[in-house]
Parts: C-alpha cells; sequence; structure tokens
C-alpha cells in the first residue's frame, strides 16, 4: 500500500499553470526590453531634434550626445525630410530611411 496519493491530473494541472506563468514573466520580461530600446530611442530623437532647432550642426550634436556623426545625419535628415516637430513622425520616416536598423540603441 502506498503512503502518498498520485493524482496525475492535479500535477499536470499544476505543472501547466507554472508553464503559463514562466510564459507571461518571459514575455513581460521582453516587453520590457522593447520598451526601454524604444524610450531610448525616443529620447536621442528629441534631444537631436532639440540641436537641431537650436541651429546646431551635425558635428556638434553628435559631440554633444556622444553619437556618430552618421547616426545624427540620419536623423536630421528624418528632421528635414518629414519637417515634423512630432518625434513619432521622425521616428517614423528615419527608420524608413534606414530599413528599420537602428545602431544607436
Amino acid at each position: 500500500m502506498c503512503i502518498t496519493e498520485y493524482n496525475e491530473a492535479k500535477t499536470l494541472a499544476g505543472e501547466r499553470m507554472e508553464g503559463i506563468e514562466e510564459g507571461r514573466k518571459e514575455g513581460r520580461d521582453e516587453g520590457l526590453k522593447e520598451g526601454r530600446k524604444e524610450g531610448r530611442k525616443v529620447e536621442i530623437i528629441d534631444m537631436t531634434l532639440k540641436k537641431y532647432r537650436r541651429g546646431h550642426s551635425v558635428e556638434e550634436t553628435a559631440d554633444i550626445l556622444e553619437k556618430e556623426p552618421e547616426e545624427i545625419a540620419g536623423i536630421y535628415d528624418a528632421i528635414k525630410a518629414c519637417g515634423a516637430d512630432s518625434t513619432p513622425e521622425i521616428i517614423e520616416t528615419w527608420m524608413n530611411g534606414r530599413n528599420g536598423k537602428l545602431t544607436f540603441v
């Protein structure tokens, strides 16, 4: 006779719930990581836009923000192309021109 009783359905349900929770945690972690990347992207573009409005050159802005001039030049081109004050529009224009590649993030 067995001292403990084994309930397979209950055990499998518990394992399934653990798997679901683990999947949710991984999803949240990845979402946070992507959100942070997006936040850095927006921050760099906002700072670049401010420097652009103040009349700074690409080289000056790159030096101030400690970024590569090529990266800042791409953002300046996007600002000029869309003539927008809207960061989301600038991001979209810049991303389309860069084939979706962000080297500064």
